[in-house]
């Protein structure tokens, strides 16, 4: 039983989950159950590695799972339990109950050659009869109002592109990581997941000045997302924005291991050229910043 899954619901329900894998020659299995008292819920994946020659390979993944609504959201959670989140703006609870669908697949291939490889992923996700949070939020100084919020049934699916490469030359080490998503569904879905950027990406660099020592440089870029939410906050207010920028972000850090490298300590600058970095509409500036790490591994 999986501690960090187990919760105490209304009327003495508890979600539980018991979770197996299996390995074997023809690929590697994961399964697993949970149950909230009244409902019970499912995961299951497969994944398989095919070499197709020394230096090609394939990659597949699969999955299917059924979430009990504890698994969906806390909102629903607790809502559909009588709890009024808000007096002034109730939730319509109408239908929550349904259990939502998760479809997953994935292929992968993979050519390396020596000490370089290149990867490139493609694969569909689906969420099928999901609970979805729809608010309208508007400014009224000097704070936010819910005007209304309202639990809908909602299917989508997102179609992923990942792209990755990397080298070792000597004592250096780089790589690059590059995401995209094609978003499809229904209105309800498109506005959730335009929260999330839609394309990403990662370049890093590691140099080992010494065996104990070494240099690192990490590189972000993250497309614009949009926060429909709050386009009656913006539209009272030029403080904030539905609309979070794109931006380009660059950290350098110094570490230095200790004990076998059993302990190491690290310097890190993060944001080094002072980019305008923000997640949410609200959020926080994300300026440079200093910061120091001691970690020990027992």
């Amino acid at each position: 039983v999986d501690s960090d899954q187990l919760q105490t619901g209304g009327r003495g329900a508890v979600l539980a989950s018991l979770t197996t894998n299996l390995s074997r020659s023809m690929g590697d299995f994961s399964g697993a159950l949970s149950t909230d008292g009244k409902r019970v819920g499912f995961f299951a994946s497969v994944r398989q590695t095919h070499a197709l020659s020394e230096a090609h390979s394939l990659g597949l993944v699969g999955a299917a799972a059924r979430l009990v609504n504890e698994e969906i959201g806390s909102a629903e959670y607790w809502t559909i339990r009588g709890l009024r989140i808000d007096r002034d703006t109730p939730i319509e609870v109408e239908d929550v109950a349904s259990e939502a669908w998760l479809l997953y697949a994935q292929a992968d291939w993979r050519y390396s050659l020596n000490n370089s490889w290149l990867s490139v992923g493609v694969g569909p996700r689906f969420i099928l009869d999901g609970a979805v949070e729809e608010n309208a939020i508007r400014w009224v100084g000097p704070a936010f109002e819910v005007e209304e919020r309202e639990l809908v049934r909602s299917s989508g699916g997102v179609l992923s592109v990942v792209g990755s490469a990397g080298t070792s030359l000597g004592a250096a080490r780089t790589a690059v990581r590059v995401d995209h998503r094609i978003r499809f569904g229904d209105a309800a879905f498109r506005s959730m997941d335009r929260r999330i950027p839609q394309t990403s990406a990662r370049v890093s660099l590691e140099y080992d000045v010494a065996p104990s020592f070494w240099i690192a440089a990490v590189g972000w870029y993250y497309s614009g997302s949009t926060w429909e939410d709050y386009q009656s906050a913006a539209a009272t207010t030029d403080r904030y924005s539905s609309r979070v920028s794109e931006f380009v972000r660059v950290d350098i850090s110094v570490t230095k291991g200790l004990w076998r490298n059993q302990i190491d300590f690290s310097v890190s600058l993060r944001n080094v050229f002072g980019s305008e970095v923000v997640l949410h509409p609200t959020g926080a500036l994300l300026d440079r910043a200093l910061s120091a790490r001691l970690r020990v591994d027992i």
